[in-house]
C-alpha cells in the first residue's frame, strides 16, 4: 500500500493544477470582455486571486491513482471548462449584433467618402442623362422621334429611375434609394416641362399637376420613413414647378396662393423636432416667391399693395397652428421677418388704398405678431432682436397709409402702449426678463411719438421729452433686466442735445443770457437729468446698478457747466462776453475745487483745479482783445482773485495730507 505521504503529494499536485486552471480561466474572461461592444461591457472585475491551499483533511484510504493519470484528468477538466466558456459566451460576430455607428453630419464625412457617395452617383446620372439627350438630340433632327414619343420615353426613363429607387430602399439601402427618387423628381420636372410650355403636348397646370403629385407622393414616403432629406427634396420640387412648367400667363395672386399652399402643406408634414433643414427650406422658399411675386406686374384689385405682406402674414399664422411645437415661435417669427420686404414692396401704393384695408391688415398682422413673441419655450432664437424689430413690421403698413403729423404721432404712441400692455402681460407670468425688451420698445416708440408732434415747438419738445424720461425712468427702475434702461437714457441723451442745440441757435449779442426760451429748454433738459438720477438710484432692480451715483452727478453737473458756457459764449457783446466767460470759468473752476473736497471726489477737484487755471490761460491770451479798459482790468482782476481762493484752499496740501474743507489737515486723507 502506498503510504501516506505520497497521496499529500499527489494532493498537492492537483491543487496546483487546479490554481493553474483558475488564472487561464481568469485571462479567457478578460480576453471575452475585450472583444464585447464597448457599451455593453460591462466593469472589469478583478480576476479572482488563486485560492491558499485549504487545510486538507485526513486523507481517506484509495486505491493508488497513478499521478500520471491525475494530471491527464486534469488538463482534460481543463479544456472542457475552456470550451464551456466560450460557447456560452456571446460570440460578437454572430449571436450579438455589433452596434449601429452614429451617422455623422455632411461636414463630418471625410471627402473620399462624400465623393463615392453622391459624387459618383451624381456623375453616373449627369453621364446616362447626357448620353440619353446626345440620342434623343440625333433622333429629333433626323425625324426619327416625334414630340409624344420623346414625352413618352422621358416618362418611361422616370419610371424606371424611381422603380430602382423603391427597390432600393426595400433591399435595406434607403439612402441611395431617396437619391435616385430625388433624381426621379428632378426628371419629372424636366419631362413635364418638355410636354407643357416646351411642346404643348399637354396645358401647363397638367404637367404642374404631375409634378405636384409625384412630389407629394415622395413627401409622404420621407414622412413615413422619417426622411428628411426626402422630405426637403420633395418639397423643394413642388415649390420649384411652377417656374419650370409655367407658361407665364399667371399672376402674382395666383403665384402666391400655390406658395401658401405648398409651404402649410410642408409645414404640416416637417411636424418633426429633429428636423433642422426643412424648416429653412421652407422660409428660404418665402422669400424667392415674394421676389418672384414683386417682379411680376402689379395686382389691381384692393389687396395688392399688401399682396406679399399678407403672404407672409398667412405663413406666420399657419405656422403657429401646424408647425410642431419646438419650432413653432422661431418659424412663425421667421416668416414674419421676411414680409417686411412686402412693406418695401408695396410703400408707395398703399396710400391709394382705403384706410380702413390698411387698419385691418395692420391690426391683424400686430396681432399674429405678438402672438408669435407670446410662445414661450426655452431656447427661443433671437427673441429679443425679434420683440424690437417685428412690432414697426404692422406699424411700418399703418404708417405708410397715415397723413399728417398728429396720424402718425398717434400710430407711433398706440404701437408703444401696446407694446407696454405686453410688458405687463409679461410680468404678469414672471417673465421679467422678455418684459423689459417690451417696455425698452414702448418707451421708444411713444418717445418718437412724441417727439415727432412736438417737433415745431422747441421748448415743449424738451419738456414733454423730459416728463416722459421721468415716467421711463419710473418704470424701469425695478426691473430684473439692465436692457429697458437704454429708453430713458436714450431720452434724455435727446433732451440735452436739443436745448444745446437751440443755445448753439441763439443770435449771437442779441440775447439776455438766462432769459430766454433755450434757457428755459435748457433748465428742464438739467431738471430731467437730475430727477431721472434720483428716480433710478432709489430703485431696487438691475438698472439702479448700472450707473453709479457718480456718474448721474457727472452728468448733470457737466450738462450745467456746458449750459452756462454756451450762455455766456455770445451774451451782450464781444468784450462783455469775453469778460463774462472768463469770469465763469474761473469760478466754476473754484467751485468745482470746493465741491471735490467737500465730497472727497478727486474727480471733481481736478475737474475745478483744470478749469481754473483754463480761465488763467483765456484771462492772459483773450482779455488783452478787449476794449474797454475797465473790462479788461476787471478780467484780470477777477481771475486772480478767484485763483487765489484755489491757492488758499490748497495751502496745506501735501504729498501725504490733504486738507478738509475748513482748511485743517484732514488725517488718513490721500493726496490731491
Amino acid at each position: 500500500m502506498p503510504s501516506s505521504g505520497s497521496d499529500a503529494e499527489r494532493l498537492a499536485a492537483l491543487e496546483a493544477e487546479i490554481a493553474a486552471m483558475r488564472g487561464e480561466l481568469a485571462e479567457l474572461r478578460g480576453r471575452v470582455r475585450r472583444i464585447e461592444p464597448e457599451e455593453r461591457r460591462a466593469p472589469a472585475a478583478a480576476a479572482p486571486a488563486p485560492a491558499a491551499p485549504a487545510q486538507a483533511a485526513p486523507p481517506q484510504r484509495v486505491e493508488p491513482v497513478p499521478f500520471r493519470d491525475v494530471a491527464t484528468g486534469a488538463r482534460v477538466q481543463s479544456a472542457l471548462s475552456r470550451t464551456d466558456l466560450l460557447e456560452s459566451s456571446p460570440r460578437p460576430a454572430e449571436s450579438r449584433p455589433r452596434p449601429a455607428t452614429p451617422r455623422s453630419s455632411l461636414s463630418g464625412v471625410s471627402l473620399e467618402s462624400w465623393v463615392g457617395r453622391y459624387g459618383t452617383l451624381l456623375a453616373a446620372a449627369s453621364v446616362i442623362l447626357l448620353g440619353i439627350g446626345t440620342l434623343v438630340v440625333w433622333a429629333v433632327q433626323r425625324g426619327l422621334l416625334s414630340p409624344p414619343v420623346r414625352v413618352a420615353l422621358g416618362a418611361v426613363a422616370t419610371a424606371c429611375v424611381a422603380v430602382a429607387g423603391l427597390q432600393f430602399r426595400r433591399k435595406g439601402e434607403r439612402r441611395y434609394g431617396n437619391v435616385l427618387l430625388a433624381l426621379s423628381l428632378a426628371m419629372t420636372a424636366v419631362v413635364a416641362w418638355g410636354a407643357g410650355p416646351q411642346l404643348h403636348i399637354i396645358p401647363s397646370g397638367v404637367a404642374l399637376a404631375v409634378v405636384d403629385l409625384v412630389a407629394l407622393a415622395i413627401a409622404a414616403l420621407a414622412t413615413l420613413d422619417d426622411s428628411e432629406f426626402l422630405f426637403a427634396v420633395a418639397i423643394g420640387g413642388t415649390l420649384f414647378a411652377p417656374f419650370i412648367t409655367s407658361d407665364h400667363t399667371g399672376g402674382a395672386d395666383l403665384l402666391l396662393a400655390y406658395g401658401v399652399v405648398v409651404i402649410l402643406g410642408g409645414i404640416r408634414g416637417s411636424n418633426e423636432p429633429e428636423w433642422r433643414s426643412a424648416p429653412i427650406l421652407l422660409v428660404v422658399g418665402a422669400v424667392l416667391y415674394e421676389l418672384a411675386a414683386a417682379s411680376l406686374p402689379g395686382v389691381p384689385a384692393w389687396y395688392g399693395p399688401y399682396l406679399v405682406t399678407l403672404f407672409a402674414g398667412v405663413l406666420a399664422l399657419g405656422a403657429l397652428v401646424l408647425a410642431a411645437p419646438a419650432w413653432r415661435g422661431g418659424l412663425a417669427r421667421a416668416f414674419l421677418f421676411t414680409a417686411f420686404l412686402g412693406v418695401l414692396f408695396g410703400w408707395d401704393a398703399i396710400p391709394g388704398k382705403p384706410a380702413g384695408i390698411t387698419a385691418l391688415v395692420s391690426v391683424g398682422l400686430l396681432a399674429t405678431t405678438y402672438a408669435a413673441l407670446w410662445i414661450n419655450r426655452p431656447g427661443e432664437i433671437l427673441w429679443e432682436a425679434s420683440a424690437l424689430v417685428l412690432p414697426l413690421l404692422s406699424l411700418g403698413v399703418a404708417e405708410a397709409r397715415a397723413e399728417g403729423r398728429a396720424a402718425r404721432s398717434l400710430l407711433l404712441v398706440g404701437w408703444g402702449l401696446v407694446a407696454l400692455a405686453m410688458w405687463r402681460a409679461e410680468r404678469w407670468r414672471s417673465r421679467f426678463e422678455r418684459g423689459g425688451v417690451h417696455l425698452l420698445l414702448g418707451t421708444l416708440l411713444v418717445a418718437i411719438g412724441t417727439a415727432y408732434w412736438f417737433w415745431p415747438n422747441p421748448l415743449a419738445f424738451v419738456a414733454a421729452l423730459g416728463a416722459l424720461a421721468l415716467i421711463g425712468t419710473f418704470l424701469v427702475r425695478d426691473e430684473e433686466s439692465a436692457l429697458p434702461t437704454i429708453g430713458p437714457v436714450l431720452v434724455l441723451i435727446g433732451v440735452a442735445m436739443s436745448a444745446i442745440d437751440q443755445l448753439a441757435s441763439l443770435q449771437a449779442y442779441a440775447y439776455t443770457p438766462f432769459a430766454t426760451r433755450a434757457s428755459a429748454s435748457a433748465f428742464v433738459a438739467l431738471l430731467s437729468v437730475a430727477g431721472s438720477a434720483v428716480l433710478l438710484l432709489s430703485g431696487r432692480g438691475s438698472p439702479s446698478r448700472v450707473f453709479s451715483r457718480a456718474n448721474w452727478v457727472a452728468a448733470t453737473v457737466g450738462l450745467a457747466f456746458i449750459w452756462g458756457r454756451m450762455e455766456m459764449v455770445h451774451a451782450f457783446s464781444r468784450d462783455a462776453s469775453t469778460f463774462l466767460l472768463t469770469l465763469y470759468y474761473a469760478a466754476t473752476g473754484v467751485a468745482g475745487i470746493v465741491a471735490g473736497r467737500r465730497a472727497d471726489n478727486k474727480g471733481f477737484r481736478v475737474a475745478g483745479l483744470v478749469v481754473a487755471i483754463y480761465a488763467a490761460l483765456k484771462a492772459v491770451i483773450e482779455a488783452t482783445n478787449i476794449d474797454n479798459l475797465l473790462l479788461r482790468v476787471g478780467c484780470y482782476a477777477a481771475v486772480g482773485v478767484f485763483l487765489l481762493g484755489a491757492a488758499y484752499l490748497y495751502r496745506n496740501a501735501d504729498i501725504g495730507e490733504e486738507v478738509s474743507a475748513a482748511g485743517d489737515p484732514a488725517s488718513g486723507a490721500t493726496s490731491i
